[in-house]
């Protein structure tokens, strides 16, 4: 997964982040993406989320940055001891 945290959207649920990736297709085909990975990142004070996806046509991969600063508690993980 690689975060793009320069684009990341911002979004107030996790409900949010799922509808968003459902309205995408593949930048290759236009094929439905399927979600295939999650993974959550802190970077500069602030909580993200990175959906992987692939295309269930093509087998494009994508990945989706969100921030999650509004609605995730940062303090919930010792970032820095668990994810470096």
């Amino acid at each position: 997964m690689h975060p793009d945290y320069a684009n990341a959207v911002k979004v107030d649920s996790a409900e949010r982040e799922h509808a968003y990736v459902a309205s995408k297709t593949c930048r290759e085909c236009g094929g439905a993406l399927k979600e295939t990975g999650e993974g959550l990142w802190q970077h500069d004070g602030k909580s993200y989320d990175v959906l992987h996806t692939t295309c269930r046509s093509c087998g494009v991969e994508r990945d989706f940055t969100f921030d999650i600063s509004s609605f995730y508690c940062n303090n919930i993980f010792d970032w820095g001891g668990r994810f470096g």
